[in-house]
């Protein structure tokens, strides 16, 4: 990080998802008979992300703070202890909100919820903001477990439903879905309505908006295209998991800016050693 990093009247905006590669593990067992090698599979991987942003007085990002990010192969807890390092790091104190985005994956919520318990955020300087554009979707798979309507009629329901979850009116807008629906599409429409129901306040967009603060989730899918998919996802790419962990991290700090300020620590900490080993040669370490 850089040193003089102040975040003095600044909104500090966390966003975290997950990406796709795919991996190449070797098959076990003994060689084919008439193979020179064993041969691999190539599992689909999620690695997971975050990024760090902020915006100024204005309610704009702020292009003279560089963003922080940084991925991992390892599971969700591995991201968030990753995420718990780098915010420890920085003066969170000194910032005027401190903002959590994400999709709706619950691997995401249940942390958030432990990590500002465990940094002791303030409940009043904290925001969690569930992304409005990922349930617009889920609002538009309700429109279609309607009865059978025009495409006219269903895009009118969906503009209304979109107004009713923009303001918060959940009472509402489970009264419109429900009633002709039976069986299987009932029981699909419940649990998108409980889905809902369970991140309310993390889906206050009017009052949000009101306030200067972004409701899409685009910095962070952003930061996963540019950091994973373009690079780590390609078409006919298999990764071993050790390489592709160093790619993220290092693809990481090449995309948010930060690729000579790694080098300037690197260097820094190289030549320090070799110092102390010319220096001190019985205390050299290999």
């Amino acid at each position: 990080l850089q040193e003089d990093i102040s975040l003095k009247g600044r909104t500090l905006y966390v966003g975290i998802d997950g990406g796709r590669l795919r991996t190449r593990q070797s098959k076990r067992g003994p060689m084919p008979v008439g193979k020179k090698r064993t041969g691999y599979t190539t599992p689909w991987r999620e690695p997971k992300l975050y990024t760090i942003y902020t915006l100024d007085e204005t309610g704009r990002t702020d292009q003279g703070w560089l963003p922080i990010q940084d991925a991992t192969m390892g599971d969700a807890d591995a991201v968030f202890n990753l995420l718990e390092e780098t915010l420890r790091a920085l003066p969170i104190e000194q910032a005027e909100r401190i903002v959590f985005l994400g999709d709706g994956a619950e691997w995401i919520w249940a942390r958030v919820e432990c990590l500002i318990w465990r940094l002791g955020l303030p409940p009043d300087k904290v925001v969690q903001i569930l992304d409005y554009y990922h349930n617009t979707e889920i609002l538009w798979t309700l429109v279609q477990l309607q009865p059978k309507r025009s495409q006219k009629e269903q895009q009118a329901i969906y503009k209304r439903w979109k107004t009713l979850l923009w303001h918060g009116d959940l009472r509402r807008l489970r009264e419109e879905v429900l009633p002709g629906l039976r069986a299987k599409k009932r029981k699909q429409a419940l649990t998108a309505l409980a889905h809902f129901d369970h991140h309310a306040a993390r889906m206050r967009y009017q009052h949000f908006k009101q306030h200067g603060l972004p409701v899409g989730s685009g910095h962070v899918e952003s930061a996963v295209r540019r950091v994973i998919n373009l690079r780590l996802k390609a078409p006919g790419t298999f990764w071993k998991e050790e390489r592709a962990e160093s790619f993220l991290f290092l693809r990481a700090q090449l995309i948010s800016g930060r690729w000579s300020i790694l080098f300037h620590h690197v260097t820094g900490r190289y030549r320090i050693g070799a110092i102390g080993s010319l220096l001190f040669p019985d205390t050299a370490q290999t």
